[in-house]
């Protein structure tokens, strides 16, 4: 989630296990937790791969279903570990404006508000659907995209 290994890295259990003093039994058990959550990838017999950065579609796709219902929110809420490692590397200004948003949220859900609490959501989706185009317009990576200077 830091970024500290870079998307298309191989992270081995022995280095880890090393590297944060532990046996390999805790870092095979936390890899497999990453693989489920599609935060790493397992490569047979190579160990584990970060998978690369999200793409453009891959985003376009999953703010589309995020608008839908209560089921595919959840799974996507899963998949949102996907999306913060490109707004830490790219424009973390995101993170603030997602807060204040959130903020207007939690204030609409305490005052009983559904129907603010539901817009305010919304409102949030579409704003940060605005964010990220703008930041996928800007950079462009490995993957055929590069950095706007």
């Amino acid at each position: 989630m830091s970024l500290r290994i870079e998307p298309g890295s191989r992270v081995t259990i022995d280095v880890l296990a090393r590297e944060l003093g532990v046996s390999q039994t805790p870092i095979r058990d936390a890899l497999n937790r990453m693989e489920a959550e599609g935060l790493v990838v397992r490569v047979p017999h190579a160990g584990y791969r970060i998978p690369p950065k999200i793409t453009r579609q891959r985003f376009e796709d999953m703010l589309e279903l995020r608008a839908e219902n209560q089921v595919i929110r959840e799974a996507l809420g899963r998949l949102h570990t996907h999306v913060h490692p490109f707004r830490l590397l790219h424009d973390t200004q995101v993170t603030h404006l997602a807060v204040a948003e959130h903020e207007e949220v939690v204030a609409a859900i305490a005052a009983r508000d559904p129907d603010a609490a539901a817009y305010a959501m919304r409102r949030h989706i579409l704003l940060s659907g605005e964010r990220f185009r703008r930041l996928f317009d800007e950079v462009k990576g490995s993957d055929g995209m590069t950095v706007k200077a």
